[in-house]
């Protein structure tokens, strides 16, 4: 061995030690001595991108590529042109260097991690799966191939991975927590609370493990333990929010600000980490297409059987062809969907773009080849891949619409749509948005047949006589105070009954909600669980049994309060102090019913109460809702069209001008 071997083991050992400092000063001194000994270049490459020194790596890490092109120090070019943010020059690389050395699972791993977080899902499975073969014993290679899986909506294949991989390890946070995102998406609601307890018993103040408890407890009927999981979860996202770089954390807290809202001072620092992780360095929108007709892009999983596919599944045919030419890029495989809403949507569109698998650049690159020049995301917080892909300014003007109640308050995304009832200026959304305000409602109802005949009342579990309240609501949206106010109306409506939607079988939140409903004195047999019917028809038929539909006060009924004033069924509501409490209302003073938005819970008990009381009354309302049905445009898909379609063209006029963002209504200057 020469003597630079020997002078390099020693820097080599002194690194591997943590004596940064020492290995620094031998790599410095070998290369002083021999400026082209490759492995010296090398090391010091990888404890220059460790320092986060990453020019600097990358120019040592290509000299030492040039000169000596070894596996090792391929891959860590590649990893420092990742960190660097250049994604495809590193995944390049990586596929050429895992192409080469099939049985290398230390280079496996990596390249399928850096196709994880650069939106190759597609590649980063096989490989992570080679990296989990040939190193059994390792326990984060089957953990991000969970990971990807799951993200590529393949939920059941992820669960038989991450499975027997938290039994094995269950100390493992990262495999946990990737089992029940998977165990959630799968409605296990249980078994995801039981791992997580595990977990909490050693990590009580974990920030991220408690986002997740605290969804399992919403999902599971906790609604006590829910309001001590937000205090904790708050104190714990306090303290970490400045310093995490895990912008995943931060968008989970933030989807769940719309259910159980954050304090507002968290709520703001919360966007202006996320908006800090995201943004891309000299990300810069593309230039302006010239077509003749508008390209406007809609961006989301949800093409299909889901509340937001339920809203636009005849949005898209209703467009102006003359005037727009509508793309619709679905970040879900949906070529096996079986219903309607999913074939509706496609053949509504100019082009369906099967996106599934990417994010990232890789996502706003595909976007970008269409020249879409309105780019609407229709998730925000309810996913990733969308805001991602705008973090990389994927078209011209960018703007958010309909899946999350509320703005995003993200730099990257020029404009929310709202209407001045849920966002009223001029704060708007107050998340720093710069809301296109289109009239009221921001968003219709897909007209929907209705069944002419529908279960009888015996067979949906309900009374033969008595008061119907309903409240077909998402069981995540219910807490602790409005499920009091229902109990309160119930014991005052005597014979009535709370006829809610069945939370998943495979949790206990009815026997949860059950119990509650004794503590608040009310009889097991007064709440009737509504189980969920596929056929949408038979569904919107059997709320002919329903004489009020009760909604919820924090994140108001969206889809399932249509469904309700479709099928016609008056609706009570609060008015809320935000956008998410404000939805219901939006529909009720476009249908002319006003007097069925209230000021508080109490005075909702009280409309509750005296409308169970006055059969004539609820008439009434129910022809007025009916008659209103015609006119307005909550049920008027071409009258929304059109609103969005001069938003749109306004939204890309101001950004052809060169003018920032800022609030408008279609048509003003």
């Amino acid at each position: 061995m020469s003597r630079l071997d020997d002078r390099l083991d020693d820097a080599r050992r002194a690194h591997r030690d943590g004596r940064i400092d020492d290995a620094e000063a031998a790599y410095l001194g070998i290369l002083r001595e021999a400026p082209a000994f490759a492995p010296a270049l090398h090391l010091l490459g990888v404890l220059r991108l460790q320092q986060g020194r990453l020019p600097e790596s990358e120019a040592l890490l290509r000299q030492a590529t040039a000169i000596e092109p070894t596996p090792r120090a391929r891959l860590h070019l590649g990893l420092c042109l990742h960190r660097l943010g250049r994604g495809t020059d590193a995944v390049a690389l990586l596929t050429d260097l895992a192409a080469g050395t099939p049985d290398d699972a230390d280079i496996q791993y990596n390249f399928g991690v850096v196709c994880l977080e650069t939106g190759h899902l597609h590649e980063a499975i096989p490989a992570l799966r080679r990296a989990a073969a040939l190193a059994p014993d390792d326990v984060q290679a089957p953990s991000n191939l969970g990971l990807a899986l799951r993200m590529a909506g393949r939920s059941q294949a992820a669960l038989e991975i991450l499975r027997p991989l938290a039994r094995a390890a269950p100390t493992f946070e990262p495999a946990v927590i990737n089992l029940v995102e998977a165990l959630l998406d799968s409605d296990a609601v249980e078994e995801a609370r039981a791992a997580l307890d595990r977990l909490l018993e050693a990590r009580d103040d974990d920030a991220r493990l408690l986002l997740l408890r605290l969804r399992t407890a919403l999902r599971g009927g906790e609604l006590e333990a829910a309001e001590d999981l937000q205090r904790r979860a708050s104190h714990a996202l306090q303290l970490a929010v400045d310093g995490t770089d895990d912008w995943r954390l931060l968008a989970s807290a933030l989807y769940l600000d719309v259910l159980r809202p954050w304090p507002d001072g968290l709520s703001a620092a919360l966007r202006r980490r996320l908006d800090t992780l995201l943004r891309v360095p000299g990300a810069t929108p593309p230039g302006d297409y010239r077509h003749e007709r508008l390209r406007v892009g809609y961006l989301s999983p949800h093409f299909g059987d889901h509340p937001v596919g339920h809203v636009i599944h005849r949005l898209f045919e209703a467009h102006d062809r003359g005037a727009v030419e509508v793309h619709a890029f679905s970040l879900r495989e949906r070529s096996g969907d079986p219903g309607g809403y999913h074939a509706a949507i496609r053949q509504g569109c100019d082009r369906f773009h099967d996106v599934a698998g990417l994010a990232g650049a890789r996502l706003a690159k595909r976007i970008r080849a269409e020249e879409i020049d309105v780019l609407v995301d229709l998730d925000g917080f309810m996913g990733y891949a969308g805001i991602q892909a705008m973090a990389h300014r994927a078209a011209p003007v960018q703007a958010f619409w309909l899946g999350h109640a509320g703005g995003l308050g993200l730099s990257f995304v020029d404009w929310v749509i709202a209407d001045r009832i849920v966002a009223p200026p001029p704060d708007g959304t107050g998340a720093d948005d710069a809301v296109a305000w289109i009239p009221a409602p921001y968003h219709p109802a897909s007209p929907h047949a209705i069944a002419g005949s529908c279960p009888s009342r015996q067979d949906s579990r309900l009374p033969e006589t008595g008061l119907v309240f309903c409240a077909f609501n998402n069981p995540e949206k219910i807490n602790r105070a409005v499920f009091s106010c229902w109990c309160a109306i119930l014991a005052a409506v005597p014979g009535s009954v709370l006829w809610l939607t069945a939370p998943p079988r495979a949790s206990e939140a009815k026997a949860r909600l059950l119990a509650l409903a004794r503590s608040d004195g009310v009889a097991a047999d007064r709440l009737v669980f509504a189980e969920r019917i596929a056929d949408k028809a038979i569904h919107l038929a059997r709320h002919r049994h329903a004489d009020l539909f009760l909604d919820t006060v924090t994140l108001n009924a969206s889809t399932t309060a249509l469904d309700a004033l479709w099928a016609g069924v008056p609706l009570v509501t609060v008015a809320g102090g935000r956008f998410a409490g404000r939805i219901a209302e939006t529909f009720l003073r476009s249908l002319g019913l006003d007097e069925l938005v209230t000021p508080d819970l109490a005075s909702y008990r009280e409309m509750a109460i005296a409308l169970a009381a006055d059969a004539p009354r609820r008439r009434a309302l129910g022809e007025r809702l009916r008659a209103a049905r015609t006119t307005s445009a909550v049920f008027d898909v071409a009258t929304t069209a059109r609103r969005l379609e001069a938003a749109y063209r306004d939204m890309h006029r101001r950004r052809r001008q060169g003018d920032p963002p800022r609030s408008f209504a279609p048509g003003s200057a």
